[in-house]
């Protein structure tokens, strides 16, 4: 847990040592706005449920996918990560709740 402390200090601590040049660059500024995308997506579709024949529920992975739609077209409108979330988990437990 200490390691992890100091991994995640380190991180967050580091642009305040680098010189300013190095933070300009870009490369850096297209990953800084790619990145969160990235992100959101790889771990939305690794928590997808896909059904296998065995399963007769095919409407779950419809209700993530509805999901996952709103989450992404709520990021690519206004570019919030934590509004992406927040829409994402609401709206899959209301769905989950309405069906």
């Amino acid at each position: 847990m200490f390691g992890m402390a100091v991994v995640i200090f380190v991180c967050r601590a580091l642009p305040l040592f680098l010189p300013q040049r190095w933070l300009q660059a870009g490369w850096l500024q297209s990953l800084n706005q790619a990145l969160p995308l990235c992100i959101m997506l790889i771990l939305l579709l690794s928590s997808l449920k896909i059904p296998t024949a065995l399963s007769a529920s095919f409407i779950e992975p419809l209700i993530e996918l509805v999901a996952l739609s709103a989450v992404l077209l709520s990021y690519i409108r206004w570019r919030n990560t934590l509004l992406s979330v927040v829409i994402g988990v609401v709206g899959i437990n209301l769905l989950y709740r309405l069906i």
